[in-house]
């Protein structure tokens, strides 16, 4: 992802920085997909910010709790993603990989078929998650 389509994924229109509460016009909540799973509603409608292992795939975008459950198409441990051509093209970096997603969540948006425990839209940011507890310094 460009810094242009970085800038462009955290800001408004005309790149002006998006204000409000947190978690509903402003700074997104940080949430695990864990906790997102097990108890949806206190974050429908609010911006989240989630980490997980990311698949950008025809009707099948979303962002799952653990690569496992992508392999196994367990999709009701995830959240389907509607991807933005931002994230589209950054596909070589964030495509099946663990990434890091900020956008509004809604409980009851199953994605295509109603495989999914909820949904991300009006994605903001996304990014590929290169933490790497383990990585020899």
């Amino acid at each position: 992802m460009s810094t242009s389509d970085h800038d462009s994924a955290t800001t408004g229109a005309g790149g002006t920085q998006l204000g409000g509460a947190r978690g509903e016009r402003g700074e997104p909540v940080d949430v695990s997909l864990y906790a997102l799973l097990a108890n949806p509603q206190p974050f429908d409608g609010r911006l989240v910010r989630v980490i997980g292992f990311l698949a950008l795939d025809f009707e099948g975008t979303g962002i799952y709790a653990h690569e496992a459950d992508f392999r196994r198409a367990i999709h009701r441990n995830g959240v389907w993603v509607c991807a933005t051509a931002a994230m589209h093209r950054a596909r070589d970096t964030l495509h099946r990989r663990y990434a890091l997603v900020e956008g509004r969540f809604h409980a009851g948006s199953a994605g295509p078929r109603g495989m999914w425990s909820g949904g991300i839209d009006d994605v903001r940011r996304a990014e590929a998650w290169t933490a790497d507890r383990f990585t020899e310094r």
